[in-house]
C-alpha cells in the first residue's frame, strides 16, 4: 500500500514540476501557436534542458556566450517546428556549437558587407535552422 502511495506522490510531483516548467516557458512566448499541451510540454522540457546546458557550459559575460545564448533558444523552437524529428538537446547544442566555429566567417562577412542594417544573428540562426532541418529530414 505504501509503494502505491509513494508512486502516486512521485507522479503528482513530476506532473506539478512539468506544469511549472511549461508555464514558465509559456511566459516567454516560445510556446505560442503550438497545437496542444503535449507539444507545449515537450518543447518546454527541451528549452529547460538547453538552458541547464548553457548555464553549465557557456562562460558568462562574454560577447560570444551572449550571442550563442541569444540564438540557441529560438533555434530549439524553430527546429521543433520545422523538423519531423527533434534531436536531443545535447546533440543540438553540440551541433550548433560546431556550426558556429565552422561558419563564423559568414556572420562576420554579413556584418561587414551589408549595404543596409541586417540582424546578423537572425540571419545566422535562419541559416543554421535550414541546414539542420535539411540534415534531420534527409539523412
Amino acid at each position: 500500500m505504501k509503494k502505491d502511495t509513494d508512486k502516486k506522490f512521485k507522479l503528482n510531483e513530476k506532473l506539478t514540476n512539468m506544469n511549472n516548467t511549461t508555464e514558465k516557458w509559456r511566459q516567454t512566448g516560445l510556446l505560442e501557436y503550438l497545437e496542444n499541451e503535449t507539444q507545449c510540454d515537450e518543447l518546454a522540457l527541451s528549452l529547460e534542458q538547453m538552458t541547464h546546458r548553457l548555464l553549465k557550459d557557456v562562460p558568462p559575460y562574454t560577447k560570444e556566450s551572449e550571442e550563442f545564448a541569444s540564438m540557441i533558444l529560438p533555434i530549439v523552437r524553430r527546429v521543433y517546428d520545422e523538423a519531423n524529428v527533434f534531436p536531443s538537446t545535447e546533440w543540438l547544442y553540440n551541433d550548433f556549437k560546431q556550426f558556429c566555429v565552422d561558419k563564423k566567417h559568414l556572420k562576420e562577412e554579413w556584418e561587414k558587407t551589408a549595404t543596409h542594417k541586417i540582424d546578423s544573428e537572425a540571419e545566422f540562426t535562419a541559416y543554421y535552422v535550414d541546414d539542420v532541418v535539411a540534415r534531420l529530414t534527409n539523412p
